[in-house]
């Protein structure tokens, strides 16, 4: 009968598939909610901090490294590991983005200081004041998504789009730009002609 500790091992490695996989296949595009691409992006983070509870929990030797050494070799190795990831979704048509690399280091920081039995060698202190921080950085890195999703509201609450047939898409010296009627409601029916959105000059699409 498999025990406690074999079964949590067993479902970490499963979820550390599951995130394997979801880094090239899946995922959001276009027509998903900016919201939804945002928190989509922060799934590097419960990635790395399960597969860096795996790495101590395989490599025994790591855990008899200095406290220090210990971090230094996960952050270096997540680094790698994370760049390389990066690279392979650029070779794929993925969207690489070095923030992501940011948020493979933020998850594996959260399993060294919060799951790593070599946490308690730091001095009290010490371990709390670092907790904090990267629990700080944590709520720093959900910004982006509590701000999309506001902005999502905002907009569908505010804005009464007409018909597509009635929007205007133009092209000009490399700049897209998305013209639509719209009524507010602050404005009479025949309030504001158009607004429009506009892109920087040959870059994407992305409303």
């Amino acid at each position: 009968m498999p025990t406690v500790a074999n079964l949590r091992q067993s479902l970490l490695v499963l979820f550390a598939i599951v995130c394997a996989i979801l880094l090239f296949v899946g995922g959001p595009d276009l027509v998903h909610a900016r919201s939804f691409k945002r928190a989509w992006d922060l799934g590097h983070i419960p990635a790395f901090a399960v597969w860096t509870l795996l790495l101590l929990r395989g490599w025994p030797r790591l855990a008899t490294l200095g406290w220090v050494t210990q971090v230094v070799v996960v952050v270096l190795l997540t680094v790698s590991v994370g760049g390389a990831v990066e690279i392979a979704q650029g070779a794929v048509g993925r969207y690489p983005g070095w923030l992501d690399v940011e948020h493979d280091i933020l998850g594996s920081l959260l399993a060294l200081f919060f799951g790593a039995p070599g946490r308690f060698h730091l001095p009290t202190h010490w371990r709390r004041l670092a907790q904090v921080a990267i629990l700080g950085w944590l709520l720093l890195a959900l910004v982006p998504v509590g701000r999309a999703w506001w902005m999502n509201g905002t907009w569908s609450v505010r804005f009464r789009y007409w018909p597509i047939s009635k929007r205007r898409l133009s092209w000009n010296a490399g700049r897209a730009t998305l013209a639509f009627p719209l009524i507010t409601p602050s404005s009479p029916a025949g309030g504001p002609p158009f607004a429009s959105i506009s892109t920087r000059p040959n870059t994407a699409v992305q409303v």
